[in-house]
């Protein structure tokens, strides 16, 4: 197991938005939440990446190399570089070039210059941006915008990437490439 969730649930003025949630994520899954909107898709992708905590119930996440679980919330600080995270809505810098955004994010992790310098030349090859880095944000089209929201969620190389409607506003050949990227990752050990 990578994450679960045990008797979750979040209210929002005492009203539940999502209600005794019971759910195991396991390493190597891939895994969609569907549902119509206003349902609390986004609601459940922020309690599994650590942003909100529940109302009841936990959410817990199992170390690496043990099988011993930690209280998300509690070890939020310890586990954040282990979650990547793409919210719905673009969260890119629009006056930050697409290798400035990553920068920015990496150091948010506290990355080494190295490491982080490799990891972005890797993410910007991966994600077919390396002719791109220098353009901003704002000037990206929808896909490219898409691809960069990845290339940030990996910075860190996280074991867990949450995507919220990734696919949301491209165009069909956009979305089979995103999905083939995020085959790729997964055969590569991320779980999304």
């Amino acid at each position: 197991d990578l994450i679960r969730l045990r008797g979750v649930t979040k209210e929002y003025r005492k009203r539940a938005v999502i209600s005794d949630i019971n759910l195991t994520i396991e390493e190597g899954d891939i895994f969609g939440v569907i549902g119509q909107s206003g349902s609390g898709k986004t609601t459940l992708l922020n309690l599994i990446a650590g942003f909100i905590e529940p109302t009841d119930g936990e959410v817990v996440y199992y170390s690496e190399g043990n099988s011993k679980e930690k209280n998300l919330h509690r070890h939020f600080s310890q586990i954040k570089h282990k979650i990547g995270y793409t919210p719905q809505h673009n969260s890119l810098y629009p006056k930050l070039t697409v290798k400035e955004n990553l920068w920015h994010f990496g150091r948010l992790y506290k990355m080494d210059k190295q490491t982080l310098e490799a990891n972005i030349r890797s993410l910007l090859n991966f994600t077919h941006l390396t002719d791109f880095q220098d353009y901003l944000a704002e000037q990206l089209s929808g896909g490219m915008q898409k691809r960069a929201l990845i290339a940030k969620a990996l910075v860190s190389y996280p074991k867990l990437l949450i995507l919220d409607e990734p696919t949301a506003g491209v165009d069909v050949e956009q979305r089979h490439e995103l999905w083939d990227y995020l085959r790729q990752l997964n055969a590569d050990g991320t779980t999304s």
